[in-house]
């Protein structure tokens, strides 16, 4: 079963829906996922990842996540990560990368952020 079930373009970025844990066999789906986004870094600035059916990301899958960071940043994007668990706060936190990414609640805020301002 894919991690990623889908993943959507929107004015100013794209968001990455998971529907299941982030572990090594699923990393490869994910960084499918996240090359659309770093192909058209000019037209697609900031990334949405939305965990809302995933309670874990092993450290490779917070390497697709770092990666996409030092992609998109020099062009002024930002990483948002939603409704995440308690699980991967911590792992966000232990690993320092909730210093780099934005950390919301609500996808649907973000998106119509992004784009009011795009």
């Amino acid at each position: 079963m894919p991690s990623i079930i889908k993943h959507k373009k929107i004015k100013g970025g794209g968001v990455i829906y998971l529907n299941s844990d982030i572990s090594v066999d699923a990393v490869k789906d994910l960084q499918e996922a996240v090359e659309v986004y770093l192909s058209a870094e000019s037209e697609r600035k900031n990334v949405i990842f939305d965990f809302s059916g995933a309670t874990y990301i092993c450290s490779a899958g917070l390497g697709v996540i770092a990666h996409c960071f030092k992609k998109i940043t020099p062009n002024g994007g930002k990483i948002y990560v939603t409704n995440i668990s308690e699980r991967i706060a911590k792992i966000l936190k232990a690993t320092t990368l909730d210093q780099f990414v934005i950390v919301r609640d609500n996808t649907d805020k973000i998106i119509e952020y992004l784009e009011a301002k795009a």
